[in-house]
């Protein structure tokens, strides 16, 4: 859960650093990967690379990590960023 929610955090520094040099959102989360060293980070929750969501409604993102199946029951937090 920790791990899952920090590793959200530094997306979402990513995704708004990115966002404010193209001065739009990006929601595809394969583009984070060079910025992030060449890899993004495992969500050990739900055990791949994959899970986390970056949605977008005008100027407004928000990164989440996914809940999976190896944390048990919890609750993400949202980061949310405006432009």
């Amino acid at each position: 859960m920790g791990i899952a929610n920090a590793n959200a955090r530094v997306l979402a520094t990513t995704v708004q650093s990115k966002a404010i040099f193209a001065n739009a959102y990006d929601t595809t989360l394969s583009d984070y990967a060079i910025d992030m060293g060449g890899a993004l980070p495992m969500n050990p929750c739900s055990g791949t690379t994959s899970g986390y969501t970056i949605t977008t409604t005008g100027t407004t993102a928000k990164v989440v990590a996914a809940v999976g199946t190896n944390c048990g029951a919890w609750s993400p937090i949202q980061f949310v960023m405006t432009l």
